[in-house]
């Protein structure tokens, strides 16, 4: 069970798919949430199975860019109805199972405590595909090396401390912001961008608040102490070494508004995932010896074991341990 920051209101959230493998993230909220969101819990945790859902009179918002379904004070939730319809998607289910099993471990491998959009396999697109990618009301994935481009970033940008309107000031001070209109402090928001990359080319992307501060390590106040107030130049050959080699799932959008810094249209990264990296035991070989092997292929996950996509398997692999600490349905 979740609660807001306030702790006066509990919600759950899950993550639901239809058949045509699109999907949406679900919050669950007060009762329900306590009723029909801790069964739907155990079911997917304890059970390990995938429960089919009809929810009535469930509103949708928009958070980051990701529209999310969410209920209301008259929403309803049957857990496994029995129509026509539920035979047709338990069938599904079950021809699909395995993939469900590595969406729920990819989905929660970056935190037992929250959970990304990651992509179904078959939905990762090229990056010298991304031109076709024009709309502002879809998000796509890739995957790629993400990196920090070599020009200079501020990695911020300053906004109103209550309704988060960004303005083109380099320093914190008091405004009278136009969106409020009242006297609001500006603080820092962590902004920048990022270079991603395949074996097609490279894009630009813009990383910003929580899931910029995660890759960079720093909140970001201790980016604006670095960079504004000791004017000192950000680590970037520092933050690139230690993402180098490193393999990404990730969930892009054209941003529909503009940026201080940016029109509308730039690519915006919604969710990010690190694909494991494997290392294999030394093995035994002539006279001379040889250097234990690193692994960079992605893994291919299998009843929440880790086996590798070659003719030769290794007699031991580690486990991938799988989090059901919230609910796919």
């Amino acid at each position: 069970m979740q609660y807001t920051a306030d702790q006066s209101k509990r919600f759950q959230e899950a993550i639901v798919m239809n058949k045509m493998k699109k999907p949406l993230f679900f919050t669950i909220w007060e009762d329900l949430a306590s009723n029909e969101g801790a069964e739907l819990l155990r079911q997917v945790r304890q059970l390990q199975e995938y429960p089919i859902i009809l929810a009535k009179r469930i509103g949708t918002t928009k958070y980051q860019g990701v529209t999310r379904f969410a209920t209301r004070y008259n929403s309803t939730i049957l857990i496994n109805p029995q129509y026509v319809e539920a035979t047709e998607l338990r069938n599904w289910i079950n021809e699909n199972k395995q993939m469900l099993i590595e969406y729920t471990m990819n989905s929660s491998a970056e935190s037992a405590s929250s959970l990304n959009l990651v992509a179904v396999d078959d939905e990762i697109l090229s990056v010298s595909a991304i031109a076709m990618q024009t709309s502002t009301a879809e998000s796509f994935y890739i995957e790629g090396e993400i990196s920090l481009p070599e020009h200079f970033q501020r990695f911020y940008l300053l906004g109103c401390s209550e309704c988060n309107h960004l303005v083109r000031s380099k320093i914190k001070r008091e405004i009278q912001c136009i969106n409020c209109r009242l006297p609001r402090m500006l603080i820092p928001r962590c902004h920048f961008e990022v270079e991603i990359t395949d074996k097609t080319g490279t894009i630009t992307a813009i990383m910003s608040e929580g899931l910029g501060e995660r890759i960079l390590s720093m909140t970001a106040e201790q980016i604006y102490d670095i960079t504004a107030v000791k004017n000192e130049l950000f680590p970037v050959a520092h933050i690139n070494q230690l993402l180098a080699d490193k393999l990404f799932r990730i969930q892009l959008q054209r941003s529909s508004s503009r940026t201080p810094d940016k029109d509308s249209g730039s690519l915006v990264l919604l969710s990010y995932t690190e694909k494991p990296t494997m290392f294999l035991p030394e093995e035994s070989t002539s006279a001379s010896g040889a250097d234990r092997i690193m692994e960079k292929e992605p893994i291919h996950v299998t009843d929440a074991k880790a086996t590798k996509k070659r003719k030769r398997e290794p007699s031991t692999l580690p486990k991938l341990q799988s989090r059901y600490d919230r609910c796919i349905l």
